[in-house]
């Protein structure tokens, strides 16, 4: 059967607004500008669109599923005649919508799933203990180690005001879509469309933060950029301030399952906070995973173990040139870019 809907109409400002509506989607769309060649193709096709000057002409053709009725009124208010109703009830249409009023609903449908369904990357929120910890360079090296595995991986900036993760990549200069543009999408996303223009820094596509005025993306809009990160990537990584992980419950789309990993500087106080916020992450999240943070004249890594009652996944190294490379935005080498190529390994492809 053909993906590509099929329109079924004769007025031309319908057919040329759905033929945008699906242009920009990117499933393609046919049109029937008569009724022969609609009773060609009526069981020929996944969906059906069909126009309210038509629909009528229509009734007494086998029920099927997945029959919307589109009526084109762009200047106008009034309710759809009762006649429109008629024929939508006589064809099984599921639907009768306005346009361009219902445009946002007509979008989504006309917008081509990104890759097969059941296709699903891994999700790693990468989170510290405290301020400082160094999340923001475990995330951005995790990123990094994934693209030299040749894994496909998407570095999200889940931190607002945090002045933007492309400055950590030497990108903030580098034009591209960022969240100032993404914070109110709704649905799904046409990956064709949006992954090219993100920047790519390294060769790591970035979903960052910028230097704008504060914006807070809403749920929807992470539900959208997570579900195109999983149908499209190996592995989705997410930095995310601590805040933000403990809220988890007030704006994670519930359906996505994504495991927390909590960055904890080998010192006392650090390791008391994360004693508190993995308490209360364990409830929240699928699963939550300490790395530690070697300090100077820090503890071990297995009293913090003990200290926490959690196995530890990785230990980053006290490695001074990590903060330079920041500031230089480049990816971290050394010891550092080997600790996270190790904790690479632990993220699989799915």
């Amino acid at each position: 059967m053909d993906a590509r809907p099929l329109l079924i109409t004769a007025n031309r400002q319908l057919s040329e607004h759905v033929r945008s509506l699906a242009g920009a989607g990117g499933l393609g769309l046919e049109v029937a500008e008569n009724v022969e060649h609609a009773r060609a193709e009526w069981d020929l096709r996944e969906q059906l669109l069909i126009g309210d000057d038509l629909c009528e002409a229509l009734i007494g053709l086998p029920k099927r599923r997945a029959v919307s009725i589109l009526r084109w009124q762009p200047l106008q208010q009034e309710d759809a005649p009762s006649r429109a109703w008629q024929a939508a009830l006589a064809l099984g249409a599921e639907q009768l919508v306005e346009l361009p009023a219902a445009d946002a609903w007509l979008a989504e449908l006309l917008t081509r799933p990104a890759v097969a369904p059941g296709a699903k990357g891994r999700v790693v929120i990468v989170t510290g203990a405290c301020g400082g910890a160094g999340a923001s360079s475990l995330a951005v090296g995790l990123a990094a180690a994934e693209h030299r595995l040749g894994r496909k991986a998407l570095l999200v900036d889940g931190d607002f005001a945090g002045g933007g993760l492309d400055l950590l990549l030497g990108a903030e200069a580098q034009a591209g879509t960022r969240w100032s543009e993404l914070t109110n999408l709704t649905g799904r996303l046409n990956a064709d469309s949006l992954l090219p223009s993100l920047p790519s820094p390294s060769g790591i596509p970035l979903v960052s933060a910028s230097r704008g005025p504060f914006l807070q993306a809403t749920s929807q809009a992470w539900e959208s950029i997570l579900n195109l990160g999983q149908q499209n990537f190996d592995c989705l990584i997410v930095d995310l301030p601590r805040a933000q992980a403990l809220s988890v419950d007030q704006w994670w789309p519930t359906q996505i399952a994504a495991e927390l990993w909590c960055v904890v500087p080998t010192r006392i106080r650090a390791i008391a906070a994360a004693a508190i916020c993995i308490e209360h992450w364990g409830q929240t999240w699928s699963s939550v995973r300490v790395i530690a943070r070697q300090t100077d004249r820090g503890i071990a890594t297995s009293d913090l173990s003990r200290a926490l009652g959690q196995p530890v996944l990785g230990t980053l190294p006290h490695d001074s040139a990590v903060a330079a490379s920041g500031e230089l935005g480049e990816v971290s080498s050394g010891a550092f870019a080997r600790a996270c190529m190790q904790l690479a390994t632990e993220l699989p492809v799915s």
